[in-house]
């Protein structure tokens, strides 16, 4: 009877230590999901942010076109 016993404690230590590695698991999963979402979403922040400054840059450098363009035919026509 006490061989029953010893028998029914494994089993149910190795069912415990199943349920325990199973949820371990899952928590590892989700952890490691929420992270790879978290590092998407920075990456496209990331990515529209530079978008913005290139374009923003851009911008910048075709005002400052404009005005020296402008700047030169107007003083080219006060000179004139």
């Amino acid at each position: 009877m006490d061989g029953n016993i010893v028998v029914s404690m494994s089993a149910a230590a190795t069912a415990i230590a199943t349920v325990i590695y199973t949820i371990g698991t899952f928590l590892l999963w989700r952890s490691s999901k929420k992270a790879l979402d978290a590092t998407n979403d920075a990456v496209k922040l990331n990515f529209l942010i530079a978008v913005h400054q290139i374009r923003a840059s851009t911008l910048d450098a075709t005002i400052r076109r404009v005005k020296s363009l402008l700047l030169t035919r107007v003083l080219g026509r006060i000179r004139a």
